[in-house]
């Protein structure tokens, strides 16, 4: 997710798409970026389609400390992609449960079903490593991250403090720390922590749209296979999905349109495919199916 910035220099760029049909101009004013924490202290390109920056700092538990310089430069996106909102958000997820030695929980593992402002969920956490806990874990990091963007977002001018007036992304990674599936209920511990993600961005801050950034091989790892009921929601959850360094935009595009058994809707899911990232000039591009 995170690379080095550079100074990109826009170009159209011609495919030939597979099947004999027509080649397809993208104009590569119309690809979004997404930032973080090691862009900080760098110099941003100016003119992407919309921007997608990361609220938490790399790590469920933190905060990114450039996050208000990088609200500001989303906010300034061209809008050249029109079905992409110019300013989106994601949040890095995590559910490392006695992570710490193996022995005791992590610190911030919650205690009960009540969060930090008294609201009770009603999920029966009683301070174990346990499912219900889990997804008071998940629960509680949206708070967090939603508090975060709040407390900056009414320091930048002109942008609206409402959560739900974005687009946000969980992004599911195995760079952070989560149950294993040799676990008794690893997978479904994992599942439950971005379901209560998922819950407390529903019904708390009242997001219309929430997706899953991750790629097919880390999404199985991390939750299994058959471990996301029919209820879930996750189930209908969009997939923005990372095919990486080595990539093109006419990668990118095949992804959304060739419906290939190497990418597609993340395991389990119903969503999607609605974004692809690839990475070109040491810079994450994003490119929309939508």
């Amino acid at each position: 997710m995170f690379q080095k910035l550079l100074i990109p220099v826009l170009i159209a760029i011609s495919i030939a798409i597979i099947g004999g049909q027509k080649a397809y101009a993208i104009d590569m004013d119309t690809l979004g970026i997404d930032v973080g924490f090691p862009q900080c202290n760098t110099t941003l390109p100016s003119n992407q389609a919309f921007g997608i920056v990361n609220v938490n700092g790399g790590k469920a538990s933190n905060v990114n400390p450039c996050l208000y310089q990088q609200l500001r430069w989303a906010q300034q996106s061209t809008g050249l992609s029109p079905n992409q909102p110019k300013l989106q958000l994601y949040v890095n997820t995590a559910s490392p449960g006695n992570y710490y030695k193996n022995t005791k929980l992590v610190t911030n593992w919650p205690k009960d079903s009540t969060d930090p402002t008294g609201y009770n969920t009603g999920y029966g956490c009683s301070g174990g490593n346990t499912i219900a806990c889990a997804r008071q874990y998940g629960w509680e990091r949206a708070q967090e991250a939603v508090g975060y963007f709040v407390r900056t977002a009414t320091t930048v001018s002109d942008l609206s403090t409402d959560p739900a007036a974005y687009t946000w992304w969980l992004d599911v990674e195995t760079l952070n720390t989560w149950h294993s599936g040799r676990e008794k209920d690893g997978y479904k511990k994992n599942v439950a922590t971005l379901e209560g993600y998922a819950d407390y961005f529903d019904s708390i801050a009242g997001l219309v749209r929430l997706g899953i950034y991750s790629t097919n091989p880390q999404w199985k790892q991390i939750v299994g296979t058959g471990n996301i009921a029919s209820t879930s929601p996750l189930k209908p959850a969009p997939t923005w999905y990372a095919i990486g360094t080595g990539f093109t935009v006419n990668n990118a595009y095949n992804v959304c349109v060739n419906n290939s058994p190497s990418y597609q809707p993340l395991a389990g899911t119903t969503g999607k495919i609605e974004l692809v990232q690839f990475v070109w000039n040491n810079l994450d591009y994003n490119y929309s199916c939508i």
